[in-house]
C-alpha cells in the first residue's frame, strides 16, 4: 500500500512537471520586423551614438552601397550608404555615384555602428 501511495504521488508530480514545462517552453508569439525607412528607423532603435571618422577614400563598391575609408594607421572602416546619407563635396551635394571618382580624397563620415555594419549618416568630401 505504501509503495502505491509512493509511486501515485511520483506520477502525480512528474505529470506535473511535465505540465509546466510544456507551459514554459512554448515559444512567444513571432514578431514581424519592423520595416527601416532608409535604414534610420533600425539605426535609431538599435545603435549606439553617432561617431565621426576621418581618413582617406580607398574604395566604393557600387554593388552593395559601400564606402570604405582607410583611416589612422591604414586601419579599413567599411560604411553601408543608404538614400538618406547626405553625402557633400566640396561646397556641392553629391550622391554615391559621386564618390567612385574621389579615391584617396580625405573624407569625414558621421556613422552609427549597428549590428548590420557601420551606416553612414553623412559623408563629407574635402577636396
Amino acid at each position: 500500500m505504501r509503495k502505491t501511495i509512493v509511486s501515485l504521488l511520483a506520477s502525480i508530480f512528474l505529470c506535473a512537471l511535465a505540465g509546466t514545462t510544456s507551459v514554459i517552453a512554448k515559444q512567444p508569439a513571432e514578431q514581424k520586423p519592423e520595416k527601416a525607412v532608409a535604414g534610420e528607423k533600425k539605426a535609431k532603435a538599435t545603435a549606439a551614438k553617432p561617431e565621426t571618422i576621418i581618413g582617406s577614400v580607398v574604395m566604393v563598391v557600387k554593388e552593395e552601397k559601400l564606402l570604405v575609408l582607410e583611416g589612422t594607421g591604414g586601419v579599413p572602416y567599411n560604411f553601408k550608404v543608404t538614400p538618406a546619407t547626405q553625402i557633400k563635396v566640396g561646397e556641392k551635394k553629391g550622391n554615391f555615384d559621386d564618390l567612385a571618382g574621389l579615391i584617396n580624397k580625405r573624407a569625414s563620415v558621421k556613422f552609427v555602428p549597428v549590428r548590420e555594419g557601420n551606416l553612414a549618416q553623412s559623408i563629407e568630401i574635402q577636396p
